[in-house]
């Protein structure tokens, strides 16, 4: 209970289709439980060019990076598109086994369904405070200059607020933060950060 489980499936098309998108239902156990669908977030997984090292500007890798929020999405033929759910599990729900389908749907054809299945287990899971758990982060409120309007400030805020939320969420408890900035004083480098932005952005 608690706990955020992902469910990756992949569909290969055979001929042009149009406006493919997912639909997924609630996960059903014994008794009347249930998670409901609105638990359970779909993405559709999108692959970029990325280079190969952060040093390399000639190289690049085809790279599946990105999860977008899903949206009817017109394939070609001989296409591979991923698809990502991830299940926020209540922490009232009853241990068991939960099903349910997440159908794949297009304008120019029959729908599929993929059958899914859950095992909640019968107890939550502790945190270890020896160990950290962290990502590389580029904090946005980097890009905040003085010459922007209001409307972009806060929209950059919100997006801050979001993304250290969703962190949280999901475990992680420290950050290695991009965005320190160098200055020459005195013929000397030294380094540039602004520690109050980041303590706020941490609390």
């Amino acid at each position: 209970p608690g706990e955020y489980e992902p469910f990756v499936f992949a569909i290969q098309t055979l001929r042009d289709l149009d406006g493919v998108r997912v639909e997924v239902g609630h996960l059903l156990g014994l008794g009347g439980s249930r998670i409901t669908a609105n638990r359970i977030e779909a993405r559709q997984i999108r692959s970029w060019p990325v280079r190969t090292h952060y040093s390399v500007f000639n190289s690049y890798m085809i790279v599946p990076e990105i999860l977008d929020p899903v949206r009817p999405t017109d394939l070609d033929a001989n296409t591979c598109q991923r698809f990502w759910l991830t299940v926020h599990v209540p922490d009232d729900t009853k241990p068991g086994f939960y099903q349910g389908v997440a159908t794949v749907k297009a304008d120019n054809a029959p729908a599929s369904r993929v059958d899914l299945r859950l095992e909640v287990l019968p107890f939550r899971l502790l945190r270890d405070p020896t160990k950290s758990f962290g990502n590389y982060y580029y904090n946005p409120l980097d890009k905040i200059q003085a010459t922007m309007k209001s409307a972009v400030v806060e929209a950059i805020k919100k997006r801050t607020e979001a993304e250290a939320r969703d962190m949280q969420e999901h475990g992680m408890t420290t950050l290695q933060m991009g965005g320190i900035g160098a200055r020459k004083v005195n013929g000397q480098w030294e380094a540039v950060i602004n520690l109050d932005e980041r303590i706020e952005f941490l609390q």
